[in-house]
């Protein structure tokens, strides 16, 4: 079935977050004014101004241990980690050192989401909405998640991944919890504030209570093997943190330029809309983010065939689910809109939302094409996203100024389709013929499982 641990409960915490994201949409429609809505969805999109101060870090981590865990295991116990010395010396400076930088981070990403956003929302003429302090609150349990990330891309790059995903799960649980009970308390922007707090507190207890042992028994090491940041790691970070800089353009910078040029209804729209799209991504993605590990080491390994068998597999289930979810939510849309239900003015209207959903499935081809190459600590694709991006930034603020959304969504389609679709595929297909060539058997993306 291609369904293991892992993706059984990643997929389990998309699941819920797709039943939560209705609870929360449907709450949202009841609670919220369309002011406020705009509002929501613009403050969950600049959170995604963190990747300037991430810098892709967190995928490298997760590349590296994975590397390293090739030779390392898990004690009788399952607590401790046992094998080679230099491997687990090598996973500890790797340790050490994303902590340290992220603790930084952190500190750096308060200041930075403070003073950007201070900025934006003092720019717009106001609605009647109060968004200082929760702006200010999110801000800074944002900064303290981002402190804590490294912890879990260090266990996902150590393969273990439904661990991770368990975790997830719970932490979607807690979260749309906090946000449901805030929300109808009255609180508005609040609830994600209270969202943010209970991921910080979920973390914490995760960590301490579950793999202790796990960290003090990496920390104990007492080989001496150091990782070179400069020489190892930042010759493939620069280029996924491009590629994270790229994608904010790509995902998150619509709903502020349009909150910022046609308002807060608009945005709003464009926000639940677009939030919806979003997590049928994530759902399709899961065949992919739960075996980052299992393909690192697989390279590690030099099981190039396998590799490849895996690699194809899941790129069917993946495109198979985004195409199956699109079709559905698109009808759906169009059904709340033929019918005139009242809150589907929350929504953009079905021919905007079937651009956007074009756009996001060539996206997630794409995104597939990254991961095989991340495996291979190779990133090929950073100048396509920048190329891309670009355009997207220009043609968004461009339209926004003076064009309605339909016209901005067959624009970012439009883009996608032929700047960086072509250009992906050409450069996959590329770097596997030859790989192909040299080290496995070309399996084709039909071939025998």
């Amino acid at each position: 079935m291609g369904v293991n641990k892992a993706v059984f409960w990643a997929v389990l915490s998309k699941v819920w977050a797709a039943v939560a994201g209705i609870v929360t949409i449907s709450l949202i429609i009841f609670y919220f004014s369309p002011e406020l809505q705009g509002y929501y969805y613009t403050f969950a999109s600049l959170l995604g101004l963190q990747v300037f101060i991430e810098l892709g870090l967190s995928v490298v981590i997760i590349l590296f241990a994975s590397h390293e865990w090739a030779k390392l295991s898990l004690n009788e116990d399952q607590a401790e980690v046992i094998g080679d010395p230099v491997a687990k010396a090598r996973l500890k400076n790797i340790l050490l050192k994303s902590l340290l930088w992220f603790a930084f981070a952190g500190m750096l990403l308060f200041l930075f989401l403070n003073i950007s956003g201070y900025l934006f929302f003092s720019s717009v003429k106001a609605v009647g909405v109060s968004w200082f302090w929760p702006w200010i609150g999110l801000c800074f349990f944002t900064a303290l998640n981002l402190a804590v990330g490294p912890i879990f891309s260090v266990l996902e790059g150590c393969n273990q991944i439904y661990q991770v995903y368990f975790f997830r799960f719970i932490q979607g649980l807690l979260q749309s919890l906090a946000v449901w009970i805030l929300i109808v308390l009255g609180f508005g922007l609040w609830s994600l504030v209270g969202a943010s707090l209970m991921l910080f507190l979920w973390s914490v207890i995760f960590v301490l209570f579950g793999y202790r042992q796990f960290f003090l028994s990496i920390l104990r090491s007492t080989a001496q093997a150091h990782i070179s940041w400069w020489k190892e790691i930042w010759p493939m970070q620069w280029k996924i943190a491009l590629s994270g800089l790229s994608g904010f353009f790509l995902s998150s910078f619509l709903v502020p330029v349009v909150f910022r040029y046609q308002g807060s209804i608009i945005a709003g729209q464009a926000g639940m809309t677009l939030n919806i799209i979003n997590a049928l991504v994530v759902i399709s993605n899961m065949w992919f983010a739960t075996r980052v590990a299992q393909f690192g080491i697989l390279v590690a390994k030099k099981e190039y065939k396998e590799l490849d068998r895996l690699y194809f597999h899941a790129l069917r289930l993946s495109l198979g689910v985004a195409v199956m979810g699109g079709a559905v939510l698109l009808s759906a849309i169009y059904l709340l809109y033929y019918f005139h239900y009242s809150f589907s003015s929350r929504l953009l209207s079905p021919w905007p939302t079937f651009f956007f959903l074009l756009a996001f499935l060539l996206i997630q081809l794409f995104n597939a094409q990254a991961h095989y190459f991340r495996a291979h600590k190779q990133e090929p694709f950073v100048w396509v996203y920048m190329l891309t991006a670009g355009i997207i930034a220009f043609v968004i603020i461009g339209f926004a100024r003076n064009l309605g959304i339909l016209k901005i969504a067959a624009a970012y389609f439009f883009v996608i389709l032929f700047v960086m679709t072509p250009l992906g595929i050409g450069i996959w297909r590329g770097f596997h013929n030859r790989y192909a060539e040299k080290e496995v058997e070309l399996i084709g993306f039909l071939g025998e499982e």
